[in-house]
């Protein structure tokens, strides 16, 4: 009686184990947690690139980038490429960009995720008193970019080409001080951190 209780035990394992595989491989897979870029991470980032992480000219280009996308709460597709091929009338130009001395930065988004088809809205980015501060170095950046033409991509790579996602994800996992964002976090890391009032036109939802 009792080997035919453990063979009927493991005859109805066999049968039930394909559905219960079945059931485990359809449940959802939980997204990675969004992981907030802080001023402390962005400083230490910062500090990398002035430290000398590559040339003169890509530290900038990058610094620009995180500070535009820290304190405009933008997203990474919002200021670059997906491709090597650059659309003006789609993505960012450095006449999408316009300097309102003493402290004031304007940033023409004109497409984000949360909207496709209207019109370009307009991000404020303001100089700070403390470390860091958007306006000084994007300034800058726009300096060093002076010869090119206005609808020439806002970001380039040393090679010319517009800076893309994957770009600019590549380097920014590169100079990201803390492991824990690493590898696959990164692609949830969100810029919504900046410690100051925004005057952003749109909704900034992740």
């Amino acid at each position: 009686m009792k080997e035919l209780c453990r063979v009927s035990s493991f005859s109805q394992t066999q049968i039930w184990s394909p559905y219960l595989k079945g059931l485990r491989n359809t449940e959802p897979i939980s997204a990675p947690k969004r992981l907030p870029l802080t001023p402390d991470l962005l400083t230490r980032c910062i500090q990398t690139l002035r430290s000398g992480y590559m040339s003169p000219f890509t530290d900038k280009t990058l610094e620009s980038m995180f500070l535009l996308a820290f304190f405009g709460f933008l997203r990474s597709s919002e200021f670059t490429t997906p491709t090597s091929v650059h659309h003006p009338s789609l993505h960012a130009t450095i006449s999408d960009v316009s300097i309102h001395p003493p402290d004031t930065i304007i940033y023409l988004l004109k497409r984000s995720k949360t909207n496709q088809h209207g019109p370009p809205q307009r991000v404020y980015l303001f100089r700070q008193e403390s470390f860091p501060s958007s306006y000084e170095p994007i300034c800058d950046y726009l300096n060093l970019r002076s010869t090119s033409r206005t609808q020439d991509p806002l970001f380039i790579t040393e090679t010319g080409k517009g800076a893309t996602r994957s770009w600019f994800l590549h380097h920014f996992r590169q100079v990201l001080p803390d492991p824990a964002y690493l590898p696959h976090h990164t692609r949830a890391i969100h810029f919504a951190s900046a410690p100051q009032p925004q005057a952003k036109e749109y909704p900034t939802t992740s």
